[in-house]
């Protein structure tokens, strides 16, 4: 996850932006809603504090202990199934705001199930590529730290399973960046002409100040309120807060998001590096193999070149080479 010292700007924005979102929603549920709103509201507060608790390394490893990450990316697909059903149900009646409004909602927790899965393979892959860092004393030796970085960089080469990933998160990081655009346009436009300022302070009956409709998550707000800026910027907190945090899931197809990655979820990088526990014993690694490299590189080159003498010696040192990777010398 990320932390205070490594990502500052990243740990506290992210804090802010979804704290933000738990706010938000939970005044949501104290409105005058259906039945559907409700239900479409709590979706939304457990969203924003899952997010919230993924931010902290501690806190995600609290509630993964009650709810192992492949059953939080379950729960998700089903709210992703539910805003699925509400779009169906809006587009029969013709409504294509409401069609609009719950297909993106659908789209956003898709693209969390995404994040939550992708997740999920890469705690299990790095698991499996260091079987043996949870039982002896070398669980964090620098051989464990290659075992998960080579597993990382194999897996994020074209056809593996963090690149399929990648390829499938394309479209969801793209609507992720233009709703927080969105949004953020909503919050700062100016209100139209003749609008009240707030709905509670309008001149009308109270079942027309917090009229609520099936085909809608909240109450109805005259664009440019209070209320209707506030609801703006926690849907910009949210989608943006998601786009940064899912950046490095995209490093393996756009290298250049490593700008933004650096802490991302599992710690990969654009070059499928180890971030964490490990680097440390990664980068000592890539050092010692540094003296080796630089011997062989004359009679690699030498070899690509032709020259016949040079290539029984270029197989033993790309041997040897091997070995102190694995650790054998």
């Amino acid at each position: 996850m990320f932390s205070f010292a490594t990502t500052p700007v990243m740990f506290v924005g992210l804090l802010v932006l979804f704290a933000w979102c738990c706010c938000w929603c939970g005044y949501e549920l104290t409105r005058p809603q259906s039945g559907r709103q409700r239900v479409s509201n709590a979706l939304h507060l457990l969203m924003s504090v899952v997010m919230l608790l993924m931010v902290a390394g501690p806190t995600w490893g609290a509630l993964t202990t009650v709810l192992p990450t492949p059953v939080l990316a379950g729960i998700f697909v089903l709210a992703t199934g539910w805003f699925g059903w509400l779009a169906i149900d809006a587009g029969r009646t013709s409504d294509r705001p409401s069609l609009l409004h719950f297909t993106g909602h659908a789209t956003m927790f898709a693209a969390m199930s995404w994040h939550l899965a992708a997740m999920a393979v890469m705690t299990a892959g790095m698991t499996a590529a260091a079987p043996d860092s949870g039982m002896s004393g070398h669980g964090h030796s620098g051989h464990d730290g290659m075992d998960m970085g080579n597993w990382m960089t194999a897996e994020s080469r074209p056809g593996g399973a963090l690149w399929w990933f990648a390829l499938v998160g394309l479209p969801l990081m793209a609507y992720l960046l233009a709703a927080a655009l969105r949004a953020l346009w909503l919050a700062a436009r100016p209100a139209p002409a003749g609008e009240p300022a707030d709905p509670d302070t309008c001149d009308c009956d109270d079942d027309a100040r917090h009229s609520v409709t099936s085909h809608n998550c909240h109450e109805t707000r005259p664009a440019g309120s209070a209320k209707y800026r506030l609801a703006a910027l926690s849907d910009f907190a949210m989608c943006a807060g998601m786009f940064w945090m899912s950046t490095g899931l995209l490093a393996p197809i756009l290298p250049m998001l490593a700008v933004l990655a650096h802490g991302a979820p599992a710690g990969i990088t654009a070059a499928g590096q180890l971030v964490g526990p490990h680097r440390s014993e990664q980068v000592e690694d890539r050092r010692l193999l540094l003296p080796s490299c630089r011997a062989s590189q004359g009679l690699v080159q030498r070899a690509r070149a032709g020259c016949p003498a040079s290539r029984p010696c270029h197989g033993l040192l790309r041997r040897a080479v091997h070995r102190r990777r694995l650790g054998y010398g």
